[in-house]
C-alpha cells in the first residue's frame, strides 16, 4: 500500500469514527468546518492555481445557499437533489463573471470580484419574491437518517456528517484531478508566465473562464451543505466580510495546496470555537486577523505545507505538484 493510500485510509477511519465518538454539538461544528472546506478550496482553486485574486465568493456560496433553500422550499426538491443543482446553477454565474476577468487582472480584478460581494445583499433583498427578501428565506424540508443509523436528532446529525464528508471528498478528488492534469498544468503556465503559456499553446481564454466555472460551482456546493443543518439563508451571511474570511482562510491554510483548504477550513471554524471554549473575550474577526499575521509571518507558504513536509519525512506521501505559493512564486 503506498503511502498516499495509508493517509486516505486514516482520513477516511477518523471520518467513519467521529460521529460515533463527537457529541451532538461537535459534530454540528465539525460537519460546518468540512462545509467551509469546500467553500476554501473553491477559492483555492482562484487564487492559488490560477492566480487571480478573487475576493467575491461569499456570493457563490450564498448563491448556492439559497438555490438549496427555494428549490427546497418552493419546489419541494430533496435536500441531496439541491446540491448539484447549486453547483450547477454558480457554475453559470462563474462563467458570466469570469468573462470580464479575461481583460482585468490584479488589483481591479480583486476590486470587481470585491463588488460582486457587495452587491450580494442588495440584489437578494430586490429578488424578494424569491428570496424573502431581508428576513431570510428557510425550508421546512426535513431530511431524516436512515433506520440505521438510529433516530432523532443525534441520528440526523451522524447523518448530515456523513453526507457533507462524502460530498466534500467527491469534490476533492475532483480538484485534485483537475489540478494534476492537463487543463491543471495549463491553468499553472498562464499563473507563472501569461503570454509564455500562450505561446505554447495553453488556450487562455478558455481555461480562465474554465476555471472560473469550477471554482464557482465548488463554492455553489458548499453553500447547499451549510444548508444541510439547517436550511435557511440570511444575505447577512454572505456579504464581503464573509468574502475576505474564505480567502484569508485560504492563505492560511496554503495557496495552490489541496490539503491547505482543510486546514483553511478548520481553522475558520475552529478558531471562534476554541476561543469561546478558552473563555477569550475578542471579536471573531480579532481573532481571526490575529492568528492569519502571525501565522504568515511564521509559515509563508501557509499552515497546511507544514503538516505535507511532516508528512513527506516521513515518506507517507510523495512530493509532488506545482507547490505552494510563496511571495508570489509557486515553490
Amino acid at each position: 500500500m503506498t503511502g498516499t493510500r495509508v493517509l486516505v485510509a486514516v482520513a477516511v477511519g477518523a471520518a467513519l469514527v467521529a460521529p460515533i465518538l463527537l457529541p451532538s454539538p461537535s459534530l454540528r461544528i465539525l460537519t460546518t468546518a468540512v462545509a467551509m472546506a469546500v467553500a476554501v478550496l473553491g477559492v483555492n482553486l482562484m487564487g492559488g492555481y490560477l492566480g487571480r485574486v478573487a475576493l467575491g465568493h461569499g456570493a457563490f456560496v450564498g448563491s448556492g445557499a439559497y438555490t438549496t433553500v427555494i428549490l427546497s422550499a418552493d419546489h419541494h426538491w430533496p435536500i441531496v437533489a439541491t446540491i448539484p443543482a447549486s453547483a450547477v446553477v454558480c457554475f453559470a454565474l462563474g462563467l458570466v463573471v469570469g468573462v470580464p476577468a479575461l481583460r482585468i487582472k490584479g488589483l481591479h480584478l480583486a476590486l470587481v470580484t470585491l463588488a460582486l460581494g457587495a452587491s450580494f445583499g442588495p440584489i437578494v433583498k430586490r429578488l424578494e419574491f424569491l428570496t424573502n427578501g431581508p428576513n431570510g428565506k428557510g425550508s421546512t424540508a426535513a431530511w431524516v437518517a436512515p433506520t440505521w443509523l438510529g433516530e432523532g436528532r443525534r441520528a440526523d446529525g451522524r447523518w448530515w456528517y456523513l453526507v457533507a464528508v462524502a460530498v466534500a471528498a467527491l469534490v476533492f478528488v475532483l480538484a485534485r484531478n483537475l489540478t494534476v492534469g492537463r487543463v491543471g498544468r495549463g491553468v499553472v503556465a498562464l499563473r507563472d508566465g501569461e503570454l509564455a503559456a500562450v505561446a505554447n499553446g495553453v488556450p487562455a481564454s478558455r481555461y480562465i473562464i474554465a476555471m472560473f466555472g469550477c471554482s464557482a460551482a465548488i463554492a455553489g456546493v458548499a453553500g447547499a451543505l451549510l444548508m444541510i443543518q439547517n436550511p435557511f439563508a440570511a444575505h447577512t451571511n454572505f456579504e464581503s466580510s464573509f468574502s475576505l474570511h474564505l480567502y484569508a482562510a485560504a492563505t492560511l491554510g496554503g495557496l495552490a495546496t489541496i490539503n491547505g483548504a482543510v486546514v483553511g477550513g478548520a481553522l475558520l471554524v475552529g478558531l471562534p470555537y476554541l476561543s469561546a471554549r478558552l473563555g477569550i473575550n475578542l471579536n471573531d474577526n480579532v481573532i481571526f486577523g490575529g492568528t492569519l499575521i502571525v501565522a504568515v509571518a511564521l509559515f509563508p507558504a501557509g499552515v497546511g505545507t507544514v503538516f505535507s513536509g511532516l508528512v513527506r519525512r516521513t515518506g507517507l506521501l510523495p512530493s509532488s505538484g506545482p507547490g505552494p505559493i510563496v511571495g508570489g512564486h509557486h515553490q
